[in-house]
């Protein structure tokens, strides 16, 4: 099942912001609500959990949202496997798993797509494929035992540049902030799996793992080691 949405592009000079989350379990932190705080749309990449967790998100901005494999019963009926749809001239698809649009994908990027999220991985990540920004914002929630501290993400274009930000979320903080380093356990734990976030100024080549603490990723050219990283080909059309 696929469902298609539309939100009219912003005049003016202000970037247009879309939020990302994914893999919210039945829980939306008050840090989202605040992070998407004048977003024009949001994306929600499944394991939704709970109808309550789009109303509290559908009272910032409107939302398109998928079913994830952890959803069930009406609300896993009523939410699509995958979704298209555009936002302030972002055109993006979204699918809960990475594996569901791969063979949509085989044949290369739908045309006029910018912006393609997944979930499911609960590992943050960005890439630039085949002219278009390939996204996994992490996970809204951490709900399981191991997993990396809780992300979001903004996507914001101005003009004919596309980015993306990561946004750490602190648990029960309404103003968002900064996220610490991970504590020791959680470093253990990245260093045997191989997957402990790099810094941003360690990033080489097109995939980006974002490190702890609010990380930009931008395309064609990265702004500074401290502020972004450079994705290949960052612009829309």
């Amino acid at each position: 099942m696929e469902q298609h949405a539309t939100v009219p592009s912003a005049d003016g000079a202000d970037p247009v912001r879309i939020g990302v989350l994914s893999d919210t379990h039945g829980r939306v932190d008050p840090a989202v609500l605040s992070a998407f705080a004048g977003v024009t749309h949001i994306i929600h990449a499944g394991d939704v959990g709970k109808r309550s967790v789009l109303r509290r998100l559908e009272a910032v901005a409107p939302v398109t949202a998928v079913a994830g494999n952890a959803d069930s019963g009406r609300l896993a009926k009523e939410l699509p496997a995958q979704a298209m749809g555009e936002a302030g001239g972002v055109r993006f698809l979204v699918a809960h798993k990475p594996k569901q649009l791969k063979k949509l994908l085989r044949r290369g990027v739908p045309e006029g797509v910018d912006l393609i999220v997944t979930g499911h991985l609960h590992e943050p990540s960005a890439a630039w494929e085949d002219g278009a920004l390939h996204l996994n914002p992490g996970t809204a929630s951490a709900p399981e035992e191991g997993d990396p501290a809780p992300t979001i993400a903004v996507v914001s274009r101005f003009g004919d540049s596309l980015s993306v930000t990561f946004i750490p979320v602190l648990p029960g903080r309404e103003d968002g902030g900064a996220q610490p380093a991970g504590s020791a356990a959680e470093d253990a734990r990245r260093d045997e799996k191989g997957t402990h976030p790099v810094s941003v100024a360690d990033v080489q080549g097109d995939d980006v793992v974002p490190a702890h603490g609010e990380t930009a990723v931008t395309g064609p050219a990265a702004t500074g080691p401290a502020a972004a990283v450079s994705a290949a080909a960052g612009a829309v059309t």
